[in-house]
């Protein structure tokens, strides 16, 4: 085959690498970004202590979800392969508040059912199957 031939291949090749995740699929970024809660478990989101929303963080390069869970802030190990997403073992620091607390257990429950995402409309929906555990937005101007 000669180079002139070759260079279609080669370009298409190019664009497949290029459009590729890991996953075997281009699927719309989640890492990396703040998300905040809008919806959970089909109801409106749970405040945390004075009145704090509850959030999410995705590292890529650690693979390490964090966020903050209504009282306290959470970290552990996630996995994402194409749309499946999944939690290990969440940790926490040990803070006690006045409120948050059951916001904290509830979202903590909500993540450990997790099994997948979808992302639409400028949202993340964290799914079990066909239902929305969890909903987000992208969080504006923020830094976790």
């Amino acid at each position: 085959m000669t180079i002139a031939r070759m260079i279609p291949l080669l370009v298409a090749l190019a664009g497949v690498a290029a459009c590729d995740n890991g996953g075997g699929s281009a699927m719309p970024a989640i890492e990396g970004v703040v998300w905040q809660l809008t919806e959970l478990d089909g109801a409106a989101p749970p405040r945390g202590d004075r009145g704090q929303l509850l959030t999410l963080q995705l590292d890529s390069g650690e693979r390490r979800a964090s966020g903050f869970g209504g009282c306290n802030r959470f970290f552990g190990e996630y996995r994402l392969q194409g749309a499946s997403l999944s939690f290990g073992q969440l940790a926490m620091t040990m803070k006690a508040c006045p409120e948050g607390m059951d916001a904290e257990r509830a979202y903590h429950r909500a993540l450990g059912r997790v099994k997948a995402y979808r992302r639409e409309a400028g949202q993340l929906l964290l799914l079990d199957g066909d239902s929305v555990v969890a909903r987000y937005r992208e969080e504006s101007g923020a830094t976790d």
